[in-house]
């Protein structure tokens, strides 16, 4: 019996959810947090407490552990899954075309520029990305915002390289 995507997505929803439903504390309508907002100006004490601390009072720590292990688990079940796609996709193209006679093998033809120019893009916003994340959960400190600076320079160097392969180009 084949299952259908929509069955396999709604069955991985539910298990997020029960997850993170699990991992709330029992007193979490008790926070300090939100009783010093109710009994105060709201502006200065969120104000002041992310100053000290960083939004991480704002998050039960077992939520922000749970939630920041699936994150990756699910990017690379997520790409293998759409990597599974295309190429099954692609696979029932071809043999859809050689059951009608019209497929001819082609050559293929990688523009190795533009792939650097995308994986540069990708590492230079992705760079700031992860140091603002950090900062945002652990407080603004040096680690937290050079965090994202390897990622970063990464990008900028897949980004000098395009420039030499586009230079190489237009000269020949």
């Amino acid at each position: 019996m084949k299952k259908s995507p929509q069955v396999i997505i709604g069955l991985l929803t539910l298990m997020i959810a029960l997850t993170v439903i699990s991992c709330l504390p029992k007193d979490f309508g008790k926070n300090e947090l939100l009783e010093t907002i109710k009994n105060s100006n709201i502006n200065n004490a969120v104000a002041e407490r992310i100053k000290e601390h960083g939004l991480k009072d704002f998050f039960p720590p077992t939520i922000v552990m749970v939630v920041g292990n699936l994150i990756p688990i699910f990017g690379v079940i997520g790409f293998f899954l759409v990597l599974y796609i295309f190429i099954s996709l692609y696979h029932k193209k071809v043999m859809a075309m050689i059951d009608k006679g019209t497929y001819e093998p082609k050559p293929i033809n990688i523009r190795w520029d533009h792939i650097c120019l995308l994986i540069g893009l990708v590492f230079v916003f992705l760079g700031p990305g992860i140091s603002l994340t950090v900062s945002a959960f652990f407080g603004v400190r040096f680690w937290s915002i050079t965090t994202g600076s390897i990622p970063f320079l990464v990008g900028i160097a897949f980004l000098i390289f395009y420039g030499f392969l586009k230079k190489q180009k237009s000269v020949k």
